[in-house]
């Protein structure tokens, strides 16, 4: 996703965007050991670096872990958005991601506007190279 402001439909509904600039998915929903049973998956981004999460929509950051190395966070939006599950509905939206190796500037209860960048790709916890870990 190439940010270019905030995204809505004609009618004003904020739209989910996914948040990554490249969809790179190198591992899929209930596949593989970390994913089995779970509706979850790993995106690599562009390369081995480090690419950036921009916020989906106009969150807030609902809970993070901090226990050890482990770096998950859940972001809530503020408002149901629109997602294009079903052929289109407004729904409210949660999005958990593991790994980022710095999220000392997330705290419960941080707003987040769409767009913004608040997370990227890492190695924290149990990762084999730098990417993403995201269940919505």
């Amino acid at each position: 996703m190439k940010l270019k402001g905030k995204y809505y439909k004609a009618d004003g509904t904020q739209l989910c965007v996914y948040p990554m600039e490249v969809m790179n998915i190198t591992q899929g929903m209930f596949a593989g050991y970390s994913h089995a049973g779970r509706a979850t998956i790993d995106d690599g981004g562009k390369d081995s670096g480090i690419d950036n999460v921009h916020a989906p929509f106009d969150a807030v950051v609902s809970w993070k872990q901090t226990t050890g190395d482990i770096t998950g966070i859940l972001i809530s939006s503020r408002k149901p958005v629109w997602v294009p599950k079903n052929g289109g509905m407004l729904t409210l939206v949660n999005v958990v991601l593991w790994h980022d190796n710095d999220t000392k500037n997330l705290y419960r209860n941080k707003t987040i506007s769409q767009g913004e960048v608040f997370y990227q790709e890492g190695t924290a916890g149990r990762a084999t190279g730098n990417h993403i870990h995201m269940g919505v």
